[in-house]
């Protein structure tokens, strides 16, 4: 069985989706210049961790 979750649609959800559905898409939800934004840097890429190791990504800077 395929899971229903993935990370990337996971991260679209919280960003561009999220922001598009409520109409805002056009200042936030995409890292481009002149939107506004708030942005978490982690000390991993999570993107490059298994999905049961993200919560060992520290947030060092917002």
């Amino acid at each position: 069985m395929q899971d229903l979750f993935t990370l990337d649609g996971d991260l679209e959800a919280f960003t561009v989706a999220g922001a598009r559905q409520v109409g805002i898409n056009g200042m936030t939800g995409s890292i481009k210049v002149g939107k506004r934004a708030d942005l978490c840097v982690f000390d991993q890429d999570i993107t490059r961790l298994p999905s049961d190791q993200i919560y060992s990504a520290a947030c060092e800077l917002t």
